[in-house]
Order: C-alpha cells, then structure tokens, then sequence
C-alpha cells in the first residue's frame, strides 16, 4: 500500500506522537509498503504564491476576529490553512491517509475527498487545552476539533481503552484500539548488579509529568534513609525549579537533560526502577520502552498507564498526586530486591508479547485493509455503477427492483411538471438515462416523443423495452452495463437525464462531467437527487434513517454548485434550484418505537411544512437541474483548459468543506439523539410521545 501520514507539528521532535510516528513508518516500511510523511516541517517547500495566500488569509482573520476570539483560536486556523497548502501541494496519489490529529481531518478530507481517512486519537484537544488556559470559555473554542476527530475519518484509532470524558462519543463500529508498541530488541536488557538500587525517568519536564510529586516522594523517604539514585532524562520548563528543589533538600538526583534515543536504548537498561508519575497520560513510549529495558515500573494509576502496568506483577500503581503512595512503593522496591527484580523480567515478557512493533505494525495493517475494504467493496465494478467511486452496493438496488414494476407517473406528479415546463417536444429525438429502472421518467420524455434509451446495472433492464413500446413509445437500446463503460465520444443523446443518480459516488463531479460529455449541442441535461442540504431535511434523514443516509454523497445536492460548472462548460441553465412539495420517505422502518412514532409525525405534518416560510433548500424534496448545451465542443475538449479545470476543482473544494461543515453541525446532536431514542424506547414510552 501507498500510505500517507499526515502530522500537525513539525516533525521529527520530541515527544510520545513522534516516535508513534517514526516507529509505525519505519515498520510499515520494512514489511514493504510505501510510506510518506507530510507535517509542519513541509513548509519550507511551498512557493511564494502559497506563502503570498497564507498571509492574505492571516490578515484577514486578524481583520475580522482579532479581539473577537483568543489568538490562539487564529493561530490555530492559521496553521489549518498552511497545512491545507501542504496537502494540495502533494503530487502523489495514496491508497490509504493516516492523520495523527483531530485539528487537520476536515482539511485532509477537502484536498482528499475520495481516499480513505484513518484518524489516531493521541488526546483530547479540549481537554488539553483547558490544562494551559484559564479562561474555560476560551477553551470552547477547541470542542469543533474533537468532533472533527471523532467524526470525519472512515476509522478511528486509540492508543488505549482510556477515553476522555470530554472527547465527543465515537461509534463502536468505527473504533479500534492498537497499543503502542516499539522495537523490543533495541533495548537489550543487562545483568544489573548496582550496588544501590538505581532508578529512571524519562519526559519533557512539565507539569502534566508530575515530577514535582516525585520529588516530594523523595523528601519524603530522607527520613528511611535508603540507598538509591534517581536519574531523570528531558528537558522542559519545570527543571530549574526542580534542580532547585533537589538541591535544597539535598537529593541524589542527576539531570541528564534530553538525550538521543539510541542513547536512551543504551542507558535505560542500566537502571532497576523506571518512575513515571504523571497528572495525566494517555499510553506512553517511555513505560513500554522502560518495560523492554527489564525495569521494574512505578506509575500513577492514571488513564492508559493501568493497561500498561499491572499491580504488584509487572510494575506498583500509585494514585495521582498522592507522593506518600509513591514514597512508599519506592520504599518497597527498594527493600525488596528480589521483588523489584521479578517485577523487571515480567515487564520485559509483557513488552515482547503485548508491546512489540510487529504487533502494532500488524494491528495497523488490518484496519487499512478494513477501510480500504469499504471503498472497494461498496464501490467495485461488479456491484456498482462506478468502479471505486460508487457509496451503495448494487446488490441493495437489485434486491430492492425484485418486485417494483414500470409504472407511469401522473399528470400532477412533480416530476412531470418540473419537466414539462422546461423541456421542449422531441419527436424523432433520442433521449437516454441514467440509471434508468423503473423507467416511470423516461415515460415522462417518451410523451414527449422522445426516443428511449437506458443503461442500468439491475438485470431488469433487459425487460423494459418490451413494456416500453406497449405503451407506443419509440425504443431505442436497452444495456446492463457500467456507466463508465460507455464510449462518451460517440454516445450523444438530445437529453442525457438522471434521477437520483450521482449522489451515490463519492466522485460525483466525475460523474456530471461524464452526463455533460454525452450531450448533443443544443441538447438537454437533465439531473436530479434528493435534497439533503437544508437543515431540517438532513436532519431528518440522519436522525431516522441514517444508513440510508450514509449511501449519499450530500456534498453533490447543491445545484448552485451545478449551475456554476456547467456554465463554465458552455451550458444555458433553464432550471437550477428546488422543487416539489414538502415530502419524507425512508428506506427501512427503524425497531426504534420512538423513531416510528416521530416518522408518523412528520408525515402527519406535511402541510404544516409547506405552509411554513422557510428557503426552497430546507423544504423541498428534491434539487433539479436542467440546462441546455450552446456548443459543439465537447466537454473532455473544453476541459483541457487548466484554468477552468482549477476553477471547478475550487468551486468542488468550497462546497465539500461546507457540507462536511454542515454535516459535522449535525452529528454533534446525532448522538445524543440516540441516546435519548434508547432512553425513550427503554422507559417504554416512545408510543405516548
């Protein structure tokens, strides 16, 4: 596989997600796929104009927001739009992309749409942020990138069972947990016959780490008088006032600053006891490599270090902050020789079997298959309409045709109206769709005079011309065949028309690209799909039928968006917009009683929403889009234009960003429908709502 890894800081640096990073890349590597790194560190590589965008965006943040919000929150959306021209300035393709923080998957997925997103939660950012801001408010400002983490990618992987009760609730289904693992044969573990039990710790000297309750812990123990040395690895902000604490308590504590990891692998192994004794961690490199080194591990009962460290068998856990619990497991081990011995050996067997680099590499491997499983098994040839593209299997539209037969619509039916107004009659003209079964809307152009034509995927295709010309419609041809199979160059129709069609495909501009190319000049385009882009109608569709939901590419249902690119394309827009009355329809019946319930609501209460005054977008079922083709020049021709390609690339990009925006609003509330749907239907009062 082609992977790319897609980190916030610059890289390489110090800390737990670098080596996550290194150590995952270098394995990946050896077992033969291909792996990039892209970070904060690629943007030294971006041109002038790039860096000419960033201050122009920089600038205007600072014009619109400076005072208005924390200038961490610019900042930090100042870094998002340099990553973002990181990304766009990748040549490469990937099968799989790999993000190592929340913060930048909304921006991996708008330079990306289509590959699949696999996200690694190291923390929760609020949370996080709340440790170093005072104003709590200010931190609020952080809760939109814990739901981009927990949201937008395809997987989500945790380093530990551990979740921070403010990290937004992940669905069961999208998350796996994969420790932390590293090269247990770097660290080889030696005979340790010290005279004095030597003890270890290793981190950036901050707060967070707790060193300050270690100290204490050894103040403590002056009074036992115990022979032992403490050696303490990494830098930081804390360490002036912690050499000043040990020297006026005169400890035997050596500083050793930051030291390279193979220096490390050299040193840990040397030493009985590793101590970390954290405020908050989430499954830290240092136990594991500790571990490896046949160390003997004291730690805070804290977070992922539990699934780590077990009590009295490899290791002694202590409660957070508490220096007298930790004074006293120190005091133990080093009164216990024998013991501490035991406990070292065991933590090496443990780091083998659980911890080990080919464990995770392995681990990791299986969920890209998983996601790449997804996207080509939802969007193979063989099962649907468009090789890798498509978001519903073809199976469900074949089992859902089984017992569905042709049928004309009425004379009121919407379609027919929305249709009638804006095409002309077309005796003697052919006319194709798109995904054609049932047929009820050629119908609809076969009034019209048009000749029929259709390609469908559902075997029942092959039944619809006998139907067809018993109604005394001109036939054309009839094909069960892949759409992207066609010859678009000799495949020209006076009306190409879908309904409910693109909005299957992740690729959906690909898709309306190729309706465009098989128009004739002065022919018709005709699109349609449901409307799922006002609020109350998404909504709607996510909280009472989200699978079906979830087979649609809602970033397609803008025909705004429509409209711009086929302009661009030398198309006269006769219609671009919203039509039909308020309707709702789902695709399975939820077990949910109290989903039912609100179902039967809404469809009790359509007059209610077409009396109310609200824009087409949010209201009307359906979006449409009809537009008639003022050129002879083909499509694929028009395209060979770089700057229109770019300016429908763009217009793309802006409205996917701002569907995912619109989408993510909502599955912030999603959640905690569910819950209250579970509590409703569990009180057994779902009937009386």
């Amino acid at each position: 596989m082609k992977i790319l890894i897609v980190a916030y800081d610059a890289h390489p640096c110090e800390g737990g997600v670098d080596t996550y990073i290194q150590t995952l890349k270098s394995g990946l590597e050896k077992k033969g796929h291909l792996v990039d790194l892209v970070s904060y560190t690629d943007v030294k590589k971006l041109n002038q104009e790039d860096i000419k965008r960033i201050v122009e965006y920089q600038n205007a943040l600072n014009s619109e927001f400076k005072g208005k919000v924390p200038e961490h929150v610019i900042r930090t959306e100042v870094k998002r739009f340099i990553h973002k021209q990181i990304l766009n300035s990748v040549n490469s393709t990937y099968d799989i992309i790999h993000s190592q923080i929340g913060l930048l998957n909304s921006v991996i997925k708008e330079v990306f749409p289509n590959i699949p997103l696999v996200g690694t939660i190291h923390g929760c950012i609020y949370s996080e942020t709340l440790m170093w801001e005072k104003n709590r408010k200010n931190a609020e400002f952080y809760k939109e990138y814990d739901d981009e983490a927990v949201n937008i990618p395809d997987k989500i992987i945790t380093v530990s069972s551990y979740l921070d009760k403010n990290l937004p609730l992940i669905a069961p289904e999208k998350r796996l947990v994969i420790h932390n693992g590293i090269n247990v044969s770097d660290f080889q573990v030696k005979q340790k016959n010290n005279q004095i039990i030597k003890i270890a710790t290793t981190g950036n000297l901050y707060h967070l780490k707790g060193y300050d309750i270690l100290l204490q812990a050894l103040i403590a123990l002056k009074k036992e008088n115990l022979l032992y040395e403490l050696t303490m690895f990494g830098d930081g902000s804390e360490r002036d006032k912690l050499e000043q604490i040990v020297k006026m308590h005169q400890l035997p504590v050596k500083f050793k600053g930051h030291v390279p990891r193979e220096v490390l692998q050299e040193e840990l192994p040397k030493f009985d006891v590793f101590v970390q004794p954290s405020r908050f961690e989430n499954f830290p490199f240092s136990v594991i490599e500790a571990m490896a080194s046949g160390c003997a591990i004291i730690c805070s009962k804290v977070n992922g270090m539990n699934e780590q460290v077990q009590h009295l068998k490899n290791g002694i856990l202590f409660e957070p902050e508490n220096s007298d619990q930790l004074s006293e497991c120190l005091q133990y081990m080093i009164r216990n020789r024998e013991e501490t011995k035991r406990m070292g050996i065991q933590g090496r067997k443990d780091a083998e079997e659980k911890f080990s680099i080919d464990i995770m590499v392995e681990k990791h491997e299986e969920v890209y298959r998983q996601v790449a499983a997804i996207y080509s098994t939802t969007n193979n040839t063989s099962d649907g309409l468009c090789e890798n593209k498509g978001l519903v299997n073809q199976n469900h539209w074949d089992t859902l045709y089984e017992n569905l037969d042709i049928y004309k619509p009425a004379e009121n039916d919407p379609f027919r109206v929305w249709i009638n107004e804006h095409i002309p009659m077309g005796k003697g003209k052919s006319c194709i769709e798109i995904g054609c079964f049932p047929g009820r809307f050629l119908t609809i152009f076969g009034d019209a005079g048009y000749t029929l034509n259709g390609i469908d995927l559902t075997p029942k295709v092959e039944s619809m011309p006998f139907y067809l010309s018993s109604l005394g419609y001109s036939i054309g041809q009839f094909k069960k065949q892949d759409f992207f199979s066609l010859d678009y160059s000799t495949t020209k129709h006076d009306i190409v028309c879908s309904f409910g069609f693109i909005e299957h495909f992740s690729n959906w501009l690909d898709v309306l690209l190729k309706h465009s190319e098989m128009v004739k000049e002065n022919g018709y385009l005709v699109i349609e799909v449901p409307n799922f882009s006002g609020f109350p109608l998404r909504a709607m569709r996510m909280f009472l039928d989200f699978k079906n939901y979830e087979g649609h590419n809602t970033a397609s249902m803008y025909p705004e968006v429509w409209e711009k690119i086929l302009s661009l394309l030398d198309f006269e827009i006769c219609f671009s917009g919203y039509f039909g009355e308020f309707d709702f329809w789902i695709d399975e019946i939820p077990d949910s009683l109290t989903k039912q319930k609100l179902i039967s609501l809404i469809m009790e209460s359509k007059p209610f929403f077409d009396s109310i005054d609200l824009p087409d977008c949010h209201i009307k079922p359906y979006c449409g889009l009809i537009a008639k083709k003022k050129t002879s020049k083909s499509v694929s021709a028009i395209l060979t234009n770089k700057s229109i390609q770019e300016t429908i690339n763009n217009i793309v990009k802006k409205a996917t960003r701002e569907d995912q925006i619109k989408d993510l609003n909502i599955r912030k509330i999603y959640s905690f429908f569910e819950l209250w749907c579970k509590y409703m239907d569990d009180k057994k009062v779902g009937r009386n709502l």
